[in-house]
């Protein structure tokens, strides 16, 4: 047998919190990166439609003065 070291009761939940803090910040960095993928999408979806919008028009001859 090898013997573990146990911290203290105080210790153990000082670290208890220690722990909770870090998996509620990664959460917050996974919803914020979900956010942030998801502008993303949409503004490449936006600039598909742009980018088509003026090949249209360039294409018409309606882009030129």
């Amino acid at each position: 047998m090898i013997p573990v070291p146990i911290p203290p009761t105080e210790e153990q939940n000082e670290i208890i919190k220690i722990i909770q803090n870090k998996m509620l910040q990664i959460e917050l960095f996974k919803n914020r990166i979900n956010e942030i993928m998801k502008t993303k999408e949409i503004l490449g979806r936006y600039i598909n439609m742009l980018q088509s919008g003026v090949l249209k028009y360039a294409f018409s001859g309606k882009l030129v003065n």
